[in-house]
């Protein structure tokens, strides 16, 4: 009855996908990211928010592997050379690296924590 979306692009296409950051964030001492995303995008709507909420963000912990994969998401680094680094720093733990990455990278992009430019290199427009 209900189906979920089926992604418009192949594993390959993510895969020459340059995935770039779209929200704050910190690290810890031990080079853990924190995601800061904010709880509404609507400027107003984040002004009643912060009536009742004195935190406009909310704060998402990553891993060690997210973590990895999130300092790579500069706009120059396909994810496929993400999973080659990946693979590197972290060998046989992460394997199927590539489908794992595709999965988290998506993941992102579904909230909108990362934008992705998919496409040749002379189309300049990214997925929002």
């Amino acid at each position: 009855m209900w189906r979920k979306k089926q992604s418009q692009y192949s594993l390959e296409e993510w895969l020459r996908a340059l995935p770039r950051q779209q929200c704050d964030y910190y690290q810890n001492d031990e080079g853990l990211v924190t995601l800061q995303v904010p709880r509404a995008r609507n400027p107003l709507l984040r002004k009643v928010i912060a009536l009742f909420n004195p935190n406009p963000y909310i704060k998402i912990k990553l891993d060690e592997k997210g973590s990895f994969i999130w300092l790579r998401c500069d706009g120059r680094t396909s994810i496929a050379q993400i999973c080659q680094e990946l693979e590197q720093e972290f060998g046989e733990s992460v394997k199927p690296s590539r489908e794992r990455t595709v999965k988290f990278i998506k993941q992102l992009y579904r909230y909108r924590l990362v934008s992705l430019y998919i496409g040749s290199s002379t189309d300049e427009s990214f997925a929002q």
